[in-house]
């Protein structure tokens, strides 16, 4: 056996050291991609941890519909009733404009409310009815006035006319709860307004123009010259919000000055009419009839008893006035036919939507 020679003990050095790195990275790729596999199969778990949740989830959801489903099939229904609506949407139906022929063919609203609001709606027809008959008796009178004061009463009567006829609309509101601003106290608004009107039409009612006498405190100047600048006022009110509303040109503190001045202006006008309405009631003679004055004292004495009563029931008895009332199943399903031909062209909100509102006022009546 030939003895190796250093050269040679060399090489089979570097081999066995090359082999041995060689085992040694080997052996540190296994124990890497032992550890990837762990790091990949944590990461496979969570997943599937993650998927069985919300496979849990969506399926109590769909047994939770099939089951309000199956309770909606089970229930009786009348042929052609579409689904009633969640009480909220219906209460919300109303809007600020006439719509009479369905406030008087809702069922929640109690009969005596109906009843009130025609009383009311009565007595300013006749209102109008009477004061366009004072209006004809002063056309055809011999002491009728002439130019611009006879333009200012009849310009005036025409605002009491409209006037009128914007109190039964603030009375639907007011029933309806379509106020743009709610009062804490009921009926408010049409107490306060009702102050215009014997302002508006003063001169027919101070003085007597088949007669042609006075028949109050006031001269028939006098009562010229007042609404005339009462005109005046509000002209200067409507022209400041117009200007207001459809010009830039004031900066946001000018425009709040000008609000503030136009409250004001605003609660001086309405003072003054209270004060001035009242001095008109009280200082006609009793020995002068004139229906037309009679009728506005009753009207505006009707209506604060009334806003008397209702705050009493309000604040005493925690009675709201005016509340919608379903008292059967009856009722709502008569409102939900009549409602049905106005709100087909809108479409419907979905059809699981209203069953599941369906499903819920069921659940109610069976409580009740």
């Amino acid at each position: 056996m030939n003895p190796q020679s250093p050269k040679d003990e060399l090489v089979l050095e570097i081999q066995n050291n090359e082999e041995e790195q060689t085992d040694l990275q080997k052996i540190s790729e296994e124990q890497q991609n032992e550890q990837m596999l762990k790091e990949t199969e944590i990461q496979r778990q969570l997943h599937i941890k993650k998927i069985q949740l919300k496979i849990k989830r969506q399926l109590s959801t769909i047994l939770e519909i099939s089951g309000q489903q199956s309770d909606i099939s089970q229930s009786p229904q009348p042929k052609s009733v579409p689904p009633i609506p969640k009480q909220k949407i219906r209460k919300n139906r109303y809007r600020s404009s006439f719509d009479l022929k369905r406030y008087y063919r809702d069922g929640r609203i109690d009969l005596s409310w109906k009843l009130l609001f025609s009383y009311f709606t009565l007595l300013i027809i006749c209102n109008i009815i009477l004061n366009i008959i004072e209006l004809i008796r002063y056309q055809y009178s011999l002491c009728r006035l002439y130019n611009i004061d006879n333009t200012v009463i009849f310009v005036n009567q025409i605002f009491y006319i409209f006037g009128k006829i914007g109190i039964i609309s603030l009375l639907y509101q007011e029933f309806t709860h379509t106020l743009p601003t709610q009062s804490k106290i009921p009926l408010l608004h049409p107490v306060l307004f009702n102050a215009i009107f014997p302002v508006v039409s003063m001169p027919l009612y101070v003085f007597d123009f088949i007669k042609c006498e006075q028949r109050s405190l006031f001269t028939l100047r006098q009562s010229i010259e007042t609404i005339k600048l009462l005109d005046y006022f509000l002209f200067i009110i409507v022209f400041l919000v117009i200007v207001m509303n459809t010009t830039k040109m004031f900066q946001n503190t000018t425009i709040k000055r000008l609000n503030k001045v136009i409250k004001l202006l605003y609660k001086i006008i309405l003072a003054f009419f209270q004060i001035t309405a009242l001095v008109i009631y009280l200082s006609q003679p009793h020995d002068q009839f004139l229906p037309a004055l009679i009728l506005e004292n009753f009207y505006f004495l009707f209506t604060i008893a009334t806003l008397i009563y209702l705050s009493i029931l309000k604040f005493c008895f925690n009675k709201q006035p005016f509340e919608f009332h379903p008292e059967n199943t009856n009722q709502i399903i008569d409102e939900k036919l009549f409602f049905h031909h106005e709100d087909a062209h809108s479409g419907s909100g979905g059809s699981q939507s209203q069953n599941l509102s369906q499903v819920s006022i069921q659940k109610s009546e069976k409580k009740n």
